[in-house]
């Protein structure tokens, strides 16, 4: 979801062209921002063999031109994904990709990495006493540390604000979680795109500045 927040954001920030890479098999991002995207074949088909990919565009109905997951075919195939960001640079200014929570030893996670241009770092106060000092080391590009889902009084900030110390900048974020965000979770909505806005939808709006102004000019 913070993802598809952040893409919608970059888009309606400012006269950029966006789209999303959804590798997730959950398809979140997919359903999110391209609800009646029809397409089998996406990321996931190419990246493991299926030679195609195709793009879920305002014509279909989508609030950002997003590439579904497709099927899984097989193993995924070294450099496939890397080719597929490659041709999507060439359309589109920034290229956002929803990979899957399975760690840093995931190959479509360790390819997106070597690949990306720079990184959205999302953490939970559960997880960022523990993450944080494991990724500083893959941090050589431009990055965001964004810790989500927070509430007053639980842990991760001061992790969160140490990662975000970077040569472009304070990188880091803060988005707490709140009831209308719970909601709109559950019920599969966009709370960045909720009338009226709540705050989480401006939290999202600084982030997106952040990455238009570091990201694109780098």
């Amino acid at each position: 979801m913070l993802l598809s927040c952040i893409a919608l954001g970059l888009k309606r920030g400012g006269s950029f062209t966006v789209a999303v890479v959804d590798a997730a098999e959950d398809a979140t991002a997919t359903r999110l921002l391209a609800p009646r995207c029809a397409a089998s074949a996406g990321a996931l088909t190419y990246a493991t063999g299926g030679g195609s990919a195709e793009v879920c565009t305002f014509d279909d109905g989508a609030l950002v031109d997003a590439v579904p997951p497709g099927r899984l075919l097989g193993e995924v195939k070294r450099g496939a994904l890397t080719a597929l960001l490659d041709r999507l640079r060439r359309e589109y200014n920034f290229v956002l990709v929803d990979l899957p929570g399975a760690g840093f030893t995931h190959p479509l996670v360790r390819e997106a990495v070597k690949a990306a241009d720079g990184y959205v770092v999302v953490l939970t106060p559960q997880s960022a006493p523990l993450v944080g000092e494991r990724v500083r080391p893959l941090l050589r590009k431009p990055y965001v540390v964004v810790l989500n889902k927070w509430v007053e009084g639980l842990p991760g900030r001061i992790e969160a604000e140490a990662l975000g110390r970077s040569k472009w900048g304070p990188a880091w974020f803060i988005v707490e979680d709140k009831p209308v965000v719970e909601v709109a979770t559950a019920q599969e909505k966009l709370p960045c795109d909720m009338s009226p806005r709540p705050k989480f939808a401006e939290a999202v709006d600084r982030i997106a500045a952040f990455i238009a102004k570091v990201f694109y000019s780098v």
